[in-house]
């Protein structure tokens, strides 16, 4: 691990979906829009599943947790990478936890500036939803921190 004074030259930050409106059987498609101004490392994913009256549904454990029920498969544009592979698509909550308890990622994930974060969402509940994706980590704002070793310290 390299110790190295982030000081001024990071900053938290969430990237998020909004409130994707998914009907039953639907598949929907996300750009998230990766700003320009800073290296992005993504360290944890959350979501919140809503009714058609945007309440929290709670998630109970086992099949029928409504995270359960909708699919999500995610690439990067910055180095077409697969986070999850759109052919083999996983539970939401596996791929992003809940609001309480995210999922966190075993390796910070570098995302370049400039770049779009692409999620498909596939709801297979039998009700209508509205889901909001979130990704949760810092901005890199010196890029002399890149070659650093700077991302092997943070998790």
């Amino acid at each position: 691990m390299v110790n190295v004074d982030l000081g001024r030259r990071t900053g938290e930050f969430t990237y998020t979906t909004g409130a994707v409106a998914l009907g039953i059987g639907a598949t929907v498609p996300v750009a998230i829009d990766v700003t320009a101004d800073a290296l992005f490392v993504c360290t944890k994913r959350s979501q919140t599943t809503l009714d058609t009256n945007d309440a929290v549904i709670a998630a109970p454990e086992g099949p029928n947790n409504a995270a359960d029920r909708i699919l999500v498969s995610c690439r990067l544009s910055d180095s077409n990478k697969s986070v999850v592979d759109e052919n083999n698509p996983i539970p939401l909550s596996s791929f992003a936890g809940t609001g309480q308890l995210p999922y966190i990622l075993p390796t910070p994930l570098p995302i370049e500036p400039s770049s779009k974060i692409f999620v498909t969402l596939t709801n297979l509940s039998g009700a209508i939803r509205r889901v909001r994706l979130s990704f949760h980590g810092i901005k890199l704002y010196s890029p002399e921190l890149y070659d650093k070793g700077v991302l092997a310290s943070i998790g």
